[in-house]
């Protein structure tokens, strides 16, 4: 009996030895994680850095880089490659992040500003992979065959992998999905915890001859980014992480650059019709002068202090919009519309819904979660309680058409205004009671309508079943002062009083 209590109270020791180095292992590990925003620059050679650091200078601590610029397809000439062992992310932004160690990118004027808003125990991160003169098209330039493409991910044929020893297709695509999984994992290993804050995307300079192609290529980018940056974060906000476009300098190539104007319509037009889609302008920053004068040294690129401005406008676009409540409405089908407004302070979501003639809504889903039972009318109020992203899906059915009939006793005639009567309509009824009669009631399946006054007509709201309305009048008085009877005796009283008179 003792050799088993012993036996017992070692394994209760065991076991509580167990649980508490599991609990101090999960304490110690909550401890050690600390969050971290990362913020993603991607495109062409703008993205890439290739302005002078002329009277540029500093560097952000409070905010870590990580990235490869201009990798060829054959992993030779690498001219940066700043991915470190993650231990600590002791790289600070400064200069040099570009193509060259004299060079900058966005990333400068971006780390600037996000400087002031991190600290040094709360710091961000900038990732950026990118390469000079690549095409979002599967073009085959000059630097495509060096670089590779953007081409997106959906617009591979079926099976079909980048493979850089063969062609170019998707190669910069998949750089920068492969170097993001990278940068993640470390730092997740060494007890960061990422939190994708936006993507800034200067590019399209190589494609400025297709704006209708292009068009639909970054749509599909930035569906297929934001997929693929989720699925390595497992967080679906990233689905709508928000996207900044660099418009394409108008002076770009040459003094006011005739291909231009539409194509920076487009980028508006995908802005517009995007969910956290966003245009930062560089009308104002010059690369070729009237008078022939380049910023750069160059015809294509940013002097140092207008990328320093065009970092800045990244950055500010990207804080206030992550910040932003983002609703994304669809409605299925072509049998009515929905459409939503956003209270000023951002805690109310009102969804309007207007189905079709014979239609409903027959399922309203807010993240996934069928809200159709809280319409009220037609409308549903969303409370957001801090949330920053919605997704909502209207479904329409049609109705089921009523059968209505009247039965109206003596004393007048009734019948129902509208040809067909579809669940959930308005019941409206038009009741003419005869001389000498008045209404008396008028229900439908034991409800009594309710009288408008403005138009003298009976009704009901949400009728969902069939039925008869039942109509009764009843004979107006003849007592008191009211009705016919009552006239003609005071009239004849009347009359009595005046022969009387004359009599006297």
């Amino acid at each position: 009996m003792m050799k088993k209590r012993i036996l017992s109270f070692a394994a209760a020791l065991v076991l509580l030895v167990v649980c508490a180095a599991g609990f101090g292992g999960s304490a110690a590990k909550a401890e050690a994680t600390k969050p971290i925003d990362v913020y993603l620059v991607g495109g062409q050679s703008n993205a890439a850095g290739c302005s002078k650091a002329t009277g540029v200078s500093g560097a952000f601590g409070n905010i870590m880089y990580a990235g490869e610029v201009e990798r060829t397809l054959d992993g030779s000439g690498v001219k940066h490659f700043y991915i470190n062992d993650f231990a600590d992310y002791p790289t600070a932004v400064t200069v040099g992040f570009g193509i060259y160690s004299d060079r900058i990118g966005p990333e400068f004027g971006m780390a600037k500003v996000l400087d002031s808003v991190y600290s040094s125990d709360n710091k961000a991160m900038i990732f950026k992979s990118a390469a000079g003169g690549t095409s979002l098209r599967d073009a085959r330039t000059e630097l495509d065959m060096t670089y590779g493409n953007w081409y997106p991910r959906s617009m591979w044929a079926k099976g079909f992998t980048p493979d850089p020893s063969k062609a170019p297709t998707g190669v910069q695509y998949k750089r920068f999905v492969d170097n993001f999984r990278t940068v993640y994992g470390e730092l997740k290993a060494n007890g960061y915890e990422p939190r994708i804050k936006g993507m800034a995307w200067m590019q399209g300079e190589n494609d400025l001859g297709a704006p209708d192609a292009y068009k639909v290529l970054i749509k599909a980018f930035i569906a297929d980014i934001r997929a693929d940056i989720a699925e390595i974060t497992g967080n679906d906000e990233d689905l709508t992480m928000p996207f900044v476009i660099g418009e394409i300098a108008t002076t770009v190539g040459e003094y006011n650059n005739p291909l231009v104007p539409a194509f920076n319509d487009m980028q508006r037009e995908v802005a517009k019709e995007g969910v956290c889609v966003y245009t930062v302008p560089t009308a104002d920053l010059i690369i070729n002068d009237a008078n022939g004068n380049t910023a750069n040294g160059d015809l294509y690129h940013f002097s140092g202090k207008d990328m320093v401005t065009l970092g800045e406008r990244f950055a500010g676009k990207l804080l206030s919009s992550s910040n932003e409540t983002v609703v994304e409405l669809k409605t299925i089908g072509k049998n009515g519309k929905a459409t939503y407004k956003l209270s000023d302070g951002g805690d109310k979501i009102t969804v309007t819904i207007e189905p079709n003639d014979g239609y409903k809504a027959s399922s309203v889903k807010v993240n996934d979660v069928e809200s159709v039972d809280k319409l009220v009318g037609n409308v549903l109020e969303i409370e957001t309680n801090g949330q920053k992203r919605f997704e909502i899906t209207v479904r329409f059915a049609k109705k089921s058409a009523l059968e209505i009939k009247t039965e109206v006793g003596e004393g007048g005639r009734a019948s129902i205004d509208a040809e067909t009567v579809y669940e959930g309509d308005k019941l409206v009824v038009t009741v003419v009671p005869e001389d000498g009669y008045r209404v008396k009631s008028v229900a439908f399946d034991g409800k009594e309508l309710a009288r408008n006054a403005e138009t003298d007509k009976y009704e009901l709201d949400g009728v969902t079943v069939s039925g008869t309305v039942k109509v009764e009048f009843e004979k107006e008085s003849n007592g008191g002062c009211g009705g016919k009877n009552a006239a003609l005796a005071i009239g004849i009283a009347l009359a009595c009083a005046v022969f009387a008179l004359k009599r006297g």
